[in-house]
């Protein structure tokens, strides 16, 4: 498989570094010469530098005999554009755009034919949805579902207060006494597959695989429940608030107060959201909170078009008494932004990455693809076939240990459970396996026909 990727960028070259490990043919172009060397330095692909709309830059990088083409630079136009001439001049069908602007869009996910594009994905949607699952489900760091099943997985960091703090993962088992699964760790910048024997420490993130029927007495006994916020604080109104709000509940959305500094904006959300409290003001010039009586209230959500306002109004919300708060950022990078009091950071670039994985599988028995742990653990669903090397065998006897864990399975009606090692592997049964980075490819040829 060839896919040549426009742009160079963070979330470009995080597609790029996946797509070369299940060996796919890889090139790039990008118009700033900084990143297409760092790309030859960094990664093992061709890298031109050049204009995505130029028909000689795409020759030379060979669109005309890619199976995908993704545009993913900063600029909308740019990547509609290159996609559409791709598509016209070189025939490829697969086309992938990236596009910031909901303008182009409409809510409800990826959108196809725009221009003849094959598909579009926008980052802000992305976020959105990652922000809606917070508000939702409670303030978990990262929650990961999965299509036609009931298992989850979510991450969380053990403080000196939870009961499974300096405890091995077997006597966690016996004392929750329900049915879940840690399946990996993150700990001192590494990560673990745990055996029974590991014992969890202070300050580890933990991978925990669930029923969703099951996770609240899981967390209960975990003393790890995080709250799902009932008074909320919305700081700047624009397409992504708008896109959050009307995907929220109505009993959720109706607990929502709104925030911005722009009075035309307020009175036009005011319109659309008659049964919120909207409010015209400057959080940081103005004692807002403290006057429409708003610090005790469960959760600030900072939308603001700035990461760096973002980080410095939830971080003031916080300090000013509101309980928890998430900050959208939409740069490159928001790792800085993790090491602050801040509840949770959604990344519009994180969110985006795992949606275009998906769009990429070279097997066709492995349905999805998400990662966690900055790349290190891959989580994959697949699907057992007749002439796989693991069907009719019990989990037991299969030699992962320290490399992956099957923490799920989804049967052909879509019953799904956490398995034991006494489980035997039927043709149809599709796996939620948890991979080390590491050994990726060896796990996979395990698994797959």
């Amino acid at each position: 498989m060839k896919v040549v990727i426009l742009g160079a960028g963070r979330r470009a070259c995080a597609l790029a570094e996946y797509l070369i490990s299940e060996n796919a043919d890889v090139v790039m172009i990008d118009n700033d010469m900084k990143k297409v060397e760092k790309v030859k330095d960094r990664l093992d692909c061709m890298a031109f530098f050049g204009n995505g709309t130029d028909v000689s830059v795409l020759a030379d990088a060979g669109a005309a005999d890619a199976d995908y083409f993704v545009a993913l630079t900063d600029k909308d136009e740019v990547n509609l554009i290159s996609c559409a001439i791709v598509g016209s001049e070189f025939g490829v069908k697969n086309t992938v755009s990236c596009v910031k602007s909901m303008a182009y869009t409409h809510k409800g996910g990826l959108k196809k034919s725009l221009f003849g594009i094959g598909c579009i994905v926008n980052p802000e949607e992305e976020a959105a949805n990652n922000i809606c699952n917070a508000i939702e489900r409670g303030l978990y760091s990262n929650i990961i579902t999965f299509d036609n099943s009931d298992l989850s997985i979510y991450n969380m960091e053990i403080d000196d207060s939870s009961m499974i703090r300096g405890k091995t993962l077997i006597d966690i088992r016996k004392e929750v006494d329900e049915n879940f699964i840690i399946a990996c760790i993150y700990r001192n910048d590494g990560v673990l597959i745990p055996s029974g024997q590991t014992t969890v420490r202070s300050g580890d993130m933990i991978c925990v695989v669930v029923l969703e029927k099951d996770a609240s007495d899981v967390f209960r006994k975990m003393k790890l429940t995080k709250p799902r916020p009932k008074r909320i604080i919305f700081q700047g109104l624009n397409q992504i608030s708008d896109y959050i709000l009307s995907s929220l509940s109505s009993d959720v959305r109706k607990n929502v107060i709104l925030i911005d500094k722009d009075a035309s904006v307020c009175e036009e959300f005011s319109r659309k959201y008659n049964n919120n409290i909207v409010l015209n003001a400057n959080l940081m010039n103005d004692d807002i909170l403290e006057e429409e009586n708003l610090t005790g209230y469960d959760l600030f959500v900072a939308l603001e078009d700035s990461d760096e306002l973002n980080t410095i109004i939830a971080h003031f919300a916080k300090k000013k008494g509101v309980k928890h708060s998430i900050a959208l950022c939409k740069r490159e990078d928001s790792s800085a932004l993790k090491a602050l009091d801040i509840d949770l950071v959604v990344s519009a670039t994180e969110s985006t990455v795992v949606s275009l994985y998906k769009l990429f599988q070279t097997q066709s028995n492995i349905s999805s693809v998400h990662t966690i742990f900055g790349g290190e653990i891959e989580v994959d669903e697949i699907r057992i076939a007749v002439m796989s090397p693991a069907c009719g065998k019990y989990l037991k006897e299969i030699d992962i240990r320290q490399k992956a864990i099957v923490a799920g399975v989804r049967k052909s009606d879509n019953l799904s459970f956490i398995p034991g090692g006494n489980y035997l592997l039927e043709a149809g049964d599709t796996l939620m396996v948890l991979i080390s980075a590491a050994n990726k490819k060896e796990i996979k040829e395990i698994f797959t026909a």
